[in-house]
């Protein structure tokens, strides 16, 4: 479809993205299940679900990134036509997911069945507790293998890839987490969508202890 060349979706503090279609999901599927809703509840979603992001990005000034003469095909969720436009064309939620996906973390997890929130949620699944060194341990090891989303939109991808390689030299014991603390404040570098990733890691952890005990 004819479609708009001029921003791709941005999804920083994303967590009601995340935590609507887990609840959801989690009314019509066990916790084992979960996974499998969660991609029905996605994959199903309609125009007014598009039209009802398209306004809450409004409403919340969420960052967006300009990225005029890409070469791949986007929709300008800032656009006053944006609403006729997906009506129009029958443009979902999950089409938009699936079309930002490459660009933002959150929309690949969101048409990837939370595939990073789950596999990290269950490394928290084999400790009987986790102290705050822990979830520092696991941002840091998320951060070291998916570049940050709201980085890249900020200062761009090499910033981004930079701040990984860090995060990997930390993990490594090449760099203390007092310099890597430093140098991102120093910057004013906020990972901000491993910060959502990590929320909804620990939410998945909680619920299923908690489901756990009431079986």
């Amino acid at each position: 479809p004819a479609t708009t060349e001029i921003y791709t979706l941005s999804l920083h503090d994303a967590l009601p993205i995340f935590f609507i279609p887990i609840a959801i999901a989690l009314g019509k599927n066990n916790f084992e299940n979960l996974r499998d809703g969660i991609d029905d509840i996605v994959k199903n979603t309609n125009v007014d679900d598009a039209i009802y992001l398209h306004k809450a990005i409004l409403l919340s000034n969420a960052r967006v990134s300009d990225i005029k003469g890409d070469k791949f095909e986007k929709w300008d969720v800032l656009s006053k036509n944006f609403i006729d436009m997906v009506r129009k064309e029958n443009i979902t939620f999950y089409d938009l997911m699936k079309a930002s996906s490459d660009k933002d973390l959150i929309s690949r997890e969101l048409i990837t069945r939370m595939e990073i929130s789950f596999k990290y949620a269950s490394a928290l699944y084999l400790c009987k507790r986790f102290l705050r060194k822990d979830i520092l341990s696991l941002f840091i090891s998320v951060l070291s293998k998916f570049p940050d989303t709201l980085i890249a939109k900020k200062y761009g991808m090499k910033t981004s890839e930079d701040v990984s390689k860090m995060a990997a030299d930390v993990l490594n014991e090449n760099l203390s987490v007092g310099k890597f603390t430093h140098y991102l404040r120093e910057h004013k570098i906020n990972p901000g969508t491993t910060a959502d990733l990590m929320a909804n890691i620990v939410f998945l952890y909680l619920l299923e202890r908690h489901l756990s005990k009431i079986k």
